[in-house]
C-alpha cells in the first residue's frame, strides 16, 4: 500500500487497499476461504434427508449438544453467547467422537465446517 502512495500510482489509500484485496490477495487465496456458506449449507444442511437424520436424532443430539456447549463456560467468558456452541466446543465435540483420529476430518476441515454452517 505504500509502495503505491509513495510511487503516486494510486492516489488514495482506499484505492491502494482495493488493489491490494483484488489484485494481490484475492487471487492467491485457498478455495475454502471463497466459499460462499449459504450454497454450502443449501447443499448439506437445508436438505430433505438431513432433516430426516436429525428429526429421527433429535434427543440424542441436543443431549450432545448440551453437553459439549458448556465445554467452555467460563466466568471469564462474559462476551460468550450461552446458547451458542463455541468452536473449541465443536473441535472438542469432534475429537472426543473420533473424527479426527479416524481421519473422517481433518482439524482444518472442521473448522471450516464450522465457519461454513
Amino acid at each position: 500500500i505504500a509502495i503505491h502512495i509513495k510511487r503516486r500510482t494510486i492516489g488514495h489509500v482506499s484505492d491502494a487497499v482495493d488493489q491490494l484485496m483484488k489484485h494481490n490477495l484475492a487471487p492467491n487465496l485457498p478455495a475454502g476461504a471463497l466459499q460462499n456458506s449459504n450454497a454450502f449449507r443449501r447443499r448439506f444442511c437445508y436438505t430433505e434427508q438431513t432433516s430426516l437424520v436429525l428429526e429421527a436424532n433429535l434427543s440424542s443430539i441436543m443431549a450432545l449438544y448440551v453437553q459439549y456447549a458448556e465445554v467452555s463456560h467460563h466466568m471469564a467468558d462474559m462476551l460468550k453467547d450461552d446458547d451458542l456452541m463455541s468452536i473449541g466446543e465443536w473441535l472438542t465435540f469432534v475429537r472426543h467422537v473420533g473424527l479426527i483420529d479416524s481421519y473422517q476430518l481433518s482439524v482444518l476441515s472442521a473448522k471450516n465446517i464450522f465457519i461454513w454452517s
